[in-house]
């Protein structure tokens, strides 16, 4: 909950057997942008417009750590949850080992193209692989979360009033797909941009050849889901199965034509 009453901008714990409150997290002082839930323990984070990220554990009321940055912050959890990522609002990617974050991020990612516009959101992939970044304008990139090149951007959607619109991976790591301010749904085949990007550094690898890639722009995309009148503010994929929900004046539920190996 996080409206700009001095009540809010708190995360709140329910139990939905007993359809009560648990615990109440407090210690934002603005809207919180994200939230994140470790899959191995009952730790998760939240990221916030005051500028801060934040480390809780279920059981106990405060945070367990703080990092403050310089701009509007973005964080992500790989599906290990064993390394987390720290937006600093400056156009860099700091990531942590999640069990010794104490000691400062083992890397820093900041060869982003200049971009004018906010982060607004970054997801691990489904493999953990890569590393997909939002912005509040038409563009999202995604990189390697190893070696932290720069794979692809993508800019072929609108975003005409620099919402926080956000791209995100399908579940089985095939698809990329997000919404638009013209109410369309943007899908983009992430399977043949990887498979490529593999062979390139297996054989450059194979050599001893140092390899860095050349950044595709809007590469394979499949589809455009059009239906809503308005633009798509949420889209979100169903966990286990190939299907999609998007909200905007409307919900709209998405079956995809399913697609050959």
């Amino acid at each position: 909950n996080s409206s700009s009453n001095s009540h809010h901008n708190v995360v709140r714990y329910l139990s939905l057997y007993d359809n009560a409150y648990i615990r109440t997290f407090y210690g934002h002082t603005d809207r919180i942008t994200q939230i994140s839930q470790s899959h191995l323990d009952d730790s998760f984070m939240t990221a916030s417009i005051d500028r801060h990220v934040r480390l809780w554990d279920l059981r106990q009321s405060g945070c367990i750590a703080i990092c403050k940055v310089s701009g509007r912050p973005t964080m992500c959890v790989d599906p290990e949850s064993l390394v987390f990522g720290i937006g600093t609002g400056k156009n860099e990617l700091k990531l942590y080992d999640r069990r010794k974050y104490q000691h400062g991020p083992f890397t820093t990612i900041c060869n982003f193209p200049k971009c004018n516009y906010e982060w607004c959101d970054m997801r691990f992939s489904p493999d953990g692989k890569y590393i997909l970044v939002s912005t509040r304008t038409n563009l999202f990139s995604v990189i390697d979360s190893i070696d932290g090149h720069l794979l692809a951007q993508f800019t072929s959607y609108k975003n005409n009033n620099n919402e926080d619109i956000v791209a995100s991976f399908a579940p089985n790591g095939r698809f990329i797909a997000c919404g638009s301010s013209d109410g369309d749904v943007h899908v983009w085949d992430w399977h043949k941009l990887d498979s490529q990007y593999q062979a390139q550094k297996d054989k450059e690898q194979e050599h001893h050849r140092s390899f860095k890639p050349k950044p595709l722009k809007d590469p394979y995309k499949v589809a455009v889901w059009r239906g809503h009148p308005r633009g798509i503010r949420f889209f979100q994929w169903n966990p286990k199965y190939l299907t999609a929900v998007s909200a905007s004046q409307h919900v709209a539920l998405w079956l995809p034509k399913s697609v050959s190996n």
